[in-house]
């Protein structure tokens, strides 16, 4: 198997962009205990958010990382994804039953 994003870190990465959109301050992240993916999403200047993504195969070999900048406007997008995936698949939580 393979790395997994677990839907606790959507949830994060949702609560992040979500105060990101209303203060356009701060970070939003993506903060997988896999050390396989990490993603930061950053508020700048004039309404910019900064991006940063790592991402690899094997983190003990190799790394890759993407760097750029979207506008605020995005980040709505990314809420409604966020929201739409976890409306589908609940976090669950532990020692409950979430049937």
């Amino acid at each position: 198997m393979g790395p997994i994003v677990h839907l606790s870190e959507v949830e994060g990465l949702l609560e992040g962009c979500e105060r990101l959109y209303e203060s356009l301050s701060g970070a939003a992240k993506l903060q997988c205990m896999e050390p396989n993916l990490a993603a930061t999403l950053t508020a700048s200047t004039g309404g910019r958010i900064d991006v940063e993504i790592h991402i690899t195969p094997d983190h003990m070999a190799e790394a890759h990382e993407f760097k750029g900048s979207i506008d605020q406007t995005f980040l709505p997008a990314i809420i409604l994804q966020c929201r739409e995936l976890l409306a589908e698949y609940p976090v669950r939580s532990p020692g409950h039953n979430n049937d």
